[in-house]
C-alpha cells in the first residue's frame, strides 16, 4: 500500500498551519484483499487507487465510487503521483480558474510531467494554450505530441514573451497562468 505525503500534509502535522489532522492524505493505492458480495467492478488482487480521508493506514475500506482500477504494470508510487496531480489540476481548472472554452492560458516550462497533465486537461476543456519553452527539442515535442502551434510557443528566458503573447492574442490578456517563474519573468507574466 502507498499513500501520498504532500507539503500540506507536512505543514498540518508540524502545526505550521492550523487544520484538522484528519484533513491529510486523501489518496492511496493498494491491492484489493476483500470485497462485499455486491461488488462487481473489482476482483481480489486488483491494483487500485482510491480517494478517502485518513488513508495513512495498513488497511483502508472505501466505497466502490471512490476506488479506481490501475494497471498492474504501474507502480503504486507512480499511481499516487498521477492521481494527486490530476485531481489538483481538475480542481484548479474547473473550480479555481473556472476556465471556459476559447479563454487563454499560459503555461511556463510546459514540458515537465506536471505541465503535461495540465495540457491534457486544458485541451479537453478546449481552452487556448500558450506555452513557455526552453529548447527546440521541447518545441518539437509539444508540436508533435500535443498539437500546439509554434506561434503559441515562447522562449522562457527573457521577458519578450509578454509582448509576443499580446500580439498573438490581439491584445487580449491571458485568463490564467500556470507559473513556476520568479523575479522579472514572474512580473512579466
Amino acid at each position: 500500500m502507498t499513500a501520498n505525503v504532500n507539503f500540506k500534509d507536512v505543514a498540518i502535522i508540524m502545526k505550521i498551519v492550523s487544520d484538522d489532522k484528519h484533513n491529510i492524505d486523501f489518496e492511496c493505492e493498494s491491492v484489493v484483499k476483500r470485497l462485499d458480495s455486491k461488488v462487481t467492478k473489482f476482483e481480489i488482487d486488483d491494483h487500485v487507487c482510491m480517494l478517502r480521508e485518513d488513508s495513512y493506514a495498513n488497511r483502508v475500506r472505501v466505497s466502490v465510487e471512490r476506488c479506481h482500477l490501475i494497471s498492474v504494470s504501474m507502480s503504486f508510487e507512480k499511481a499516487t503521483i498521477i492521481s494527486s496531480m490530476y485531481l489538483c489540476f481538475i480542481y484548479f481548472i474547473h473550480h479555481l480558474a473556472n476556465l471556459k472554452e476559447s479563454q487563454f492560458i499560459l503555461i511556463h516550462s510546459a514540458t515537465d510531467e506536471v505541465d503535461i497533465i495540465c495540457i491534457q486537461l486544458i485541451q479537453y476543456k478546449k481552452t487556448e494554450i500558450y506555452v513557455m519553452i526552453e529548447t527546440e527539442e521541447k518545441r518539437q515535442f509539444l508540436e508533435s505530441i500535443h498539437d500546439i502551434s509554434r506561434s503559441r510557443m515562447f522562449f522562457s528566458h527573457n521577458t519578450k514573451f509578454a509582448n509576443q503573447i499580446m500580439q498573438e492574442t490581439n491584445d487580449r490578456d491571458v485568463n490564467c497562468i500556470i507559473n513556476f517563474l520568479i523575479e522579472k519573468l514572474l512580473n512579466a507574466s
